[in-house]
């Protein structure tokens, strides 16, 4: 026996209590190859809002879990079926679950230190970043090219933003987001995390270590207030993000890429996913699913 085996979930809502917990906005279409949970109890905990919003994670059996609020066959809008039918709604009818608790509660996040950039680092145009801890985070603006070399960024407050059409490349790259570390960026304000524009981007987690298959991970610290210190990830135009996409504590907007076949792992407090993407658990090139499970072999 082992827990090497990858966990089955690849789109994971946290949220115990709200409505709009895993939100489809629009008429978008969604595909996972892999489970997708809901922690929330509201009766209307996974909503689709649009005519014809679909949820598909029928195509391997993976399945839709809901932990509703304790009435059985409740806890998603629209509701009644009919399921699978290839235009609206949901593939597999969804079922109620226990509540869970966040898949990867365990894994340690990193410690900032001291800062190797005191002040927020701007590049406009091409450009190229090392790891370190970035006590006033990144902007990325214009058209051009940004490479990341491989190892951990630790934003210390200020958070990310791309923006302008900016192409973001790296491998084996982690991206931790926090902010006000006592003796080290004090005053230093938490920001999200916010990737607009740049197609053809395609960063990648590491495939070994502490942080295998974990693209980034905020600081479990940082609680949702009312959507103030939301992220948002556009993966549309080409941009691919491999690796697990890990915001525990706050919400999350993610724009789906409608021509490939993205491999993440979608963890966060509130998801709203607006734009038609399909997703899959093989992350061998982005270091596996973080998520391990036990497994029996002979």
């Amino acid at each position: 026996a082992s827990t090497t085996a990858s966990g089955s979930g690849c789109i994971i809502a946290l949220d115990p209590t709200d409505s709009n917990t895993l939100l489809l906005n629009g008429n978008v279409s969604v595909s996972s190859s892999c489970g997708v949970f809901v922690n929330s109890s509201s009766s209307q905990a996974l909503n689709i809002n649009g005519n014809s919003g679909y949820l598909n994670a029928g195509t391997a059996g993976a399945g839709i879990g809901v932990v509703g609020p304790g009435t059985p066959g409740s806890g998603w809008s629209p509701s009644g079926g009919p399921y699978c039918d290839g235009s609206s709604g949901f593939c597999p009818q969804p079922v109620n679950i226990p509540s869970f608790t966040d898949p990867l509660e365990n894994l340690a996040e990193p410690v900032p230190t001291g800062c190797d950039h005191n002040t927020t680092v701007k590049i406009q145009g091409s450009g190229s970043l090392m790891p370190g801890t970035y006590c006033g985070g990144i902007s990325l603006t214009g058209n051009g090219t940004v490479t990341f070399a491989a190892g951990i960024y630790q934003l210390c407050g200020g958070g990310m933003s791309s923006s302008g059409g900016e192409i973001l490349t790296g491998t084996d790259v982690t991206i931790y987001n926090t902010g006000n570390v006592k003796g080290v960026c004090p005053g230093k304000n938490y920001a999200p995390v916010s990737i607009t524009g740049g197609g053809g981007s395609n960063l990648s987690a590491p495939t070994s270590g502490t942080y295998a298959g974990v693209l980034f991970f905020q600081d479990r610290a940082y609680q949702s207030t009312k959507n103030v210190d939301a992220s948002n990830i556009n993966g549309t135009a080409g941009a691919t993000f491999t690796g697990a996409v890990y915001f525990p504590g706050t919400d999350l907007t993610y724009s789906g890429n409608p021509s490939v076949d993205v491999s993440s792992l979608i963890i966060a407090y509130q998801i709203t996913i607006n734009g038609n993407t399909s997703i899959n658990d093989n992350l061998v090139t982005g270091g596996g699913s973080p998520i391990h499970t036990a497994a029996l072999a002979e």
